[in-house]
């Protein structure tokens, strides 16, 4: 029997695409994949899974029950993300049933809603991103990372790409890179990307308030970086009270009992970098991003 053919969402598509050779060679070569893959881990091959940037999601039944296929292009990180899901064995983070770490693929658990979707109160939100976020760090073993090394990476991508923003916010976001650079304190495996899209709904011991973590990053930092990233987006396309940013601020240090002022400069430098990759991506949410970045100047020296 011939391999089914696996629908590729655009931009999984595209971003296979400028690969060039090794990702046209994947796209060519992800029927055979999927089908070899279904047939050695005896899967039953559903639907896609729509939503994703980075990978083929795919609705599979694993014997009696529901699981989800990831097959991330070549670029990406399935191998570390596989491991770390595997240390963490389902606490804070969807179930690992299999993996394949040379062709970078993943069986998953098949969970729920994302958090983001239930229009929760923000305060509500927040509370069970940081909730999770603490129960999901690790120590680190070997991982990859530090925090010198985000915020270098952070502020050498800002520097590049500045020139379509105001040099002030450049500036800014270039001294609160530096100033994380030198972050001392205990480092442990950030999830990475917590946003309000990748904690999905979960009934089962290993859950925080009813959720558990998708996608995870899972590189070496200040814990401190997770919850800017949490409080990245808030208020960049509407620009929110400063007060109100600064009391969300507080809420997720005192929940997770880490350093406000750290959370906030993570934040301001992941509200610029992601204004500017928005913008070279031909996005023009980008501007306001970096409009509500300007706005928060006069919390930063």
């Amino acid at each position: 029997m011939s391999p089914r053919a696996v629908p590729v969402p655009a931009v999984v598509r595209r971003r296979a695409e400028a690969l060039g050779e090794t990702g046209e060679h994947w796209l060519a070569a992800l029927d055979g994949l999927v089908h070899d893959i279904a047939t050695r881990w005896s899967l039953e091959v559903g639907e896609p899974i729509p939503g994703a940037g980075a990978s083929v999601v795919l609705r599979v039944r694993a014997g009696d029950r529901d699981a989800v296929l990831k097959l991330e292009v070549p670029e990406g990180g399935t191998a570390g993300q596989g491991a770390l899901l595997e240390r963490a064995a389902g606490h804070g983070y969807a179930l690992l049933l299999a993996r394949d770490p040379v062709r970078r693929v993943l069986l998953l658990e098949r969970l729920g809603a994302p958090l983001g979707r239930h229009g929760l109160p923000a305060e509500r939100e927040l509370t069970v991103l940081a909730d999770l976020c603490r129960a999901a760090w690790l120590p680190p073993r070997g991982e990859p990372g530090s925090s010198a090394a985000k915020a270098a990476e952070l502020g050498a991508f800002v520097e590049e790409a500045g020139s379509a923003a105001d040099r002030r916010v450049v500036d800014a976001a270039l001294r609160c890179a530096g100033r994380r650079a030198g972050f001392r304190g205990e480092e442990v495996v950030v999830h990475g990307d917590p946003h309000p899209g990748n904690p999905l709904e979960a009934a089962r011991a290993g859950a925080v308030s009813g959720y558990l973590l998708i996608d995870p990053d899972g590189f070496v930092a200040d814990p401190a970086y997770d919850l800017g990233v949490v409080l990245r987006e808030r208020g960049a396309d509407a620009e929110l009270p400063v007060a109100t940013l600064q009391g969300w601020c507080r809420l997720l240090a005192e929940r997770s009992g880490l350093d406000a002022q750290a959370i906030w400069e993570w934040a301001f430098v992941e509200r610029v970098s992601t204004g500017l990759l928005l913008l070279r991506l031909g996005d023009d949410r980008g501007a306001a991003w970096l409009r509500s970045a300007a706005h928060l100047l006069d919390t930063l020296s």
